[in-house]
């Protein structure tokens, strides 16, 4: 009766350590699958960078209103900026029938503020937006009274790539002061009176 005893309590020994192995083990896959979804499950609207475009930026455009971008062979640019004391510049990317536009303007916001958010960015040093409209997708900074935005199509490839590099590229000339100092280099004579 002893050794039978015994048996049993070698048993539950044994049974209480497989299922603490087990338990142990199923923890941790359990684990695993929950880190592995919450990676991909990570929301877009918390991403800090734009992903590297895959179209190359092979020319540079300079606006005569004091920016610059790069963007690719086979894009035609064109000036479409309206007649307008509100507009600085506008312009038109096209390739075939599909287009994206840049609007330097002067606005207190871009119009997309209750759009769904899907990335912040920098635009020439300017914290910037990207947002998600229908099937448009916008890149929008607005710094000192002046909207810079980018419009264009959200579909998931070469017109998204195409603002990215845009937006990547996006330059501003240095901006001079209220005190004049872009005529330093101004010559100045001194007036001659006739009497």
């Amino acid at each position: 009766m002893v050794l039978f005893h015994d048996m049993i309590k070698k048993m539950k020994k044994a049974t209480l350590i497989s299922i603490a192995v087990l338990f142990l083990v199923l923890s941790g896959i359990g684990g695993y699958f929950v880190v592995s979804l919450r990676k991909q499950k990570t929301p877009a609207s918390q991403t800090t960078t734009l992903p590297e475009a895959t179209v190359k930026g092979d020319l540079v455009y300079k606006d005569e209103s004091g920016f610059s971008f790069s963007y690719s062979k086979g894009i035609k640019v064109t000036d479409i900026t309206p007649e307008s004391d509100e507009y600085y510049s506008r312009l038109k990317l096209a390739k075939g029938n599909e287009f994206l536009t840049i609007s330097v303007k002067d606005a207190k916001t871009s119009g997309y503020e209750d759009s769904s958010l899907v990335g912040a960015v920098s635009l020439a040093g300017m914290p910037a937006k990207q947002y998600a409209k229908g099937e448009k997708l916008a890149t929008v900074a607005v710094d000192s009274g002046v909207v810079y935005l980018i419009e264009g199509l959200k579909d998931g490839g070469y017109w998204e790539d195409v603002q990215n590099t845009v937006a990547l590229s996006f330059t501003l000339a240095e901006k001079t002061s209220s005190s004049g100092s872009a005529v330093d280099n101004a010559i100045y004579e001194e007036e001659e009176v006739i009497e």
